[in-house]
């Protein structure tokens, strides 16, 4: 018999599965386990609606909105509750949740719960479901594949920041608001840490629009040669845009985002040189680059870290080696949606989930990261600007229909969808192309040591 607390420690969200079916029996067996968990009253008023028609799902992803990794698993579950007492449904719903995830794990079964279910109603509508129902969430079963059986137990943090001896004790609180000048550098580590690990490694975290790939792709082909050190990697998902076998150094705050670079480059088998270091002030590397880069990254950083990172930048560029930043600028357009967003939605970027997987984000004045670079001594510094329309807008209107088509619930893990206004604003962005603009809302800044 496996032990008790390794099912536990060793359970992980399996968001990729393998064909192989899930025995009915042994479906039987983890929702029995399910059952064996306690409700107010013991009123065991649960009910598992099992799905594994393709068609159905496609329903729910394409009318309801649902998450599309439902399309991909080969069991879903929807779990619903009577919600006479809401809270009741949610903290039965909850618990008997949790014994199906550990009842998985140790049945060698993969498993992960999402709220990512889309709108309520439609859901309720497309399954059948009464309305003295509470849908309490979806659960996802079948086999992991390879590259979900491969995968890292996420960092869990220390049990000791969390207990509180019978008051509440204020700490270093997690950070969400947008100003990156109120996160310390430990928060925005902390955050990268264990807030960014909610998905797969190698998955783009970020958003960009092709367009912004196509120039930054330009700016290395033109400007970036030699030996790299490009800043705060993250992701990997702009390290394909670096010519092939070029040595590259990516430089990340801490182990768990460099761990989503390294397996960026591993899935999209790039051919360059790379190796990797964790940022550490007191401990400069003895390497020195041709050129050092910064891609969308300056417009997330507070002042100090701007200047940190250029101080560092400058010490470990060649004599006339070139430092690259491409970030988005507070133009009129992009600084109008930042606001409004701020305004709709408060001042925490969970709420959006636009940026909420590096950390904070505010778009950068030029002016601002131009005086840091002179400070630490940077010279022949120049800046040019691109796209009067922030070809971002174009990803922003898929994210609002996946809102409004989930009624609110989410925003991400859509489908495209097309009508007359995506063709119109898809058609004006590709008209406006790759054009320098004095009121761009992207900036390119390159300096010379």
């Amino acid at each position: 018999m496996k032990d008790f607390v390794k099912v536990v420690k060793t359970r992980k969200s399996i968001r990729s599965f393998s064909d192989k079916r899930i025995d009915n029996k042994l479906l039987f067996k983890i929702l029995e386990l399910a059952t064996f968990a306690p409700t107010s009253c013991n009123q065991q008023l649960w009910n598992f609606i099992i799905i594994e028609e393709p068609s159905i799902k496609d329903k729910l992803i394409n009318i309801a909105a649902s998450n599309t990794m439902i399309g991909k698993s080969p069991v879903l579950i929807v779990m619903t509750y009577d919600s006479w007492n809401y809270k009741e449904a949610i903290q039965a719903a909850s618990m008997a949740t949790n014994n199906i995830l550990l009842a998985s794990n140790y049945y060698g079964v993969g498993s992960i719960a999402i709220n990512s279910f889309g709108s309520e109603k439609k859901v309720k509508k497309i399954l059948n479901i009464p309305e003295n129902q509470t849908i309490c969430c979806f659960i996802l079963l079948g086999y992991p594949d390879e590259r979900s059986k491969n995968a890292q137990l996420v960092p869990r943090k220390p049990v000791d920041q969390l207990i509180h001896w019978n008051k509440f004790v204020k700490r270093n609180l997690v950070n969400y608001n947008y100003n990156p000048e109120d996160w310390s550098l430990m928060q925005l580590i902390d955050h990268q840490k264990y807030y960014s690990r909610k998905t797969y490694l190698g998955k783009e975290m970020d958003l960009y629009h092709n367009y912004e790939k196509d120039l930054i792709r330009n700016i290395i082909k033109r400007h970036a040669n030699g030996k790299i050190l490009d800043i705060l990697t993250y992701d990997g998902s702009y390290l394909s845009e670096f010519p092939e076998n070029s040595s590259i150094v990516c430089l990340d705050l801490c182990k768990e985002t460099s761990d989503y670079s390294k397996e960026s480059i591993s899935l999209n088998k790039l051919k360059s040189n790379f190796s990797f270091e964790i940022y550490d002030k007191n401990k400069i590397s003895p390497n020195h680059f041709d050129n050092v880069t910064m891609f969308f990254k300056a417009e997330r950083l507070s002042n100090k870290l701007l200047n940190e990172f250029s101080h560092l930048s400058y010490d470990l560029l060649n004599e006339n080696g070139k430092l690259i930043f491409v970030y988005r600028r507070n133009s009129f357009l992009f600084s109008l949606y930042y606001k409004t967003i701020k305004i709709l939605f408060g001042n925490d970027i969970r709420k959006t989930g636009i940026y909420s997987f590096f950390g904070p984000y505010k778009p950068l004045k030029s002016k601002r990261l131009i005086n840091i670079l002179r400070k630490n001594n940077y010279n022949n510094i120049k800046e040019f600007r691109y796209f009067l329309i922030p070809p971002f807008y174009e990803n922003l209107l898929q994210m609002y229909l996946q809102y409004k088509k989930s009624d609110g619930s989410s925003y991400l893990h859509r489908t495209k969808r097309e009508n007359y206004l995506t063709r119109l604003m898809s058609k004006i962005i590709k008209k406006q192309g790759i054009r320098r603009s004095r009121f761009g809302s992207v900036s390119v800044v390159i300096a010379s040591k």
